[in-house]
């Protein structure tokens, strides 16, 4: 179980920071999705430091309730850029990386959740 909530959390973060990274610079795959999507580029800076920020959540030790604040975040994030992206008509291989992030999210709350309740903590 500890080996698939460190590859959910490495996987969650890599997608945040990479992502975060090419949101605030704007790269032109960001644009581009951006512009389909039908978004104000505006957006995408404030969603790369919300990645950012939640990346950097998830590393601080001691801090349960910050990075399960910051997974829900994700959750939430992930969530929408795939509704966005299936209603666009982008099918699923256009919403496959959010979906995968989101599949991360998801197993590393639940897994946080189940490590919690054995360790006799809040649910």
């Amino acid at each position: 179980m500890r080996a698939l909530s460190l590859l959910s959390t490495a996987l969650l973060l890599l997608g945040a920071v990479f992502g975060g990274l090419a949101c605030v610079s704007l790269a032109a795959p960001i644009r581009e999705s951006f512009a389909h999507l039908q978004l104000p580029l505006s957006l995408a800076a404030l969603v790369g430091v919300w990645k950012l920020l939640g990346a950097v959540a998830l590393l601080l030790p001691g801090r349960p309730r910050l990075r399960e604040g910051a997974t829900l975040g994700f959750i939430y994030l992930f969530s929408g850029a795939a509704v966005l992206h299936l209603a666009a008509g982008d099918g699923l291989a256009g919403s496959l990386a959010p979906l995968v992030l989101l599949s991360a999210a998801v197993t590393r709350l639940a897994l946080d959740r189940v490590a919690a309740r054995a360790a006799g903590g809040a649910p």
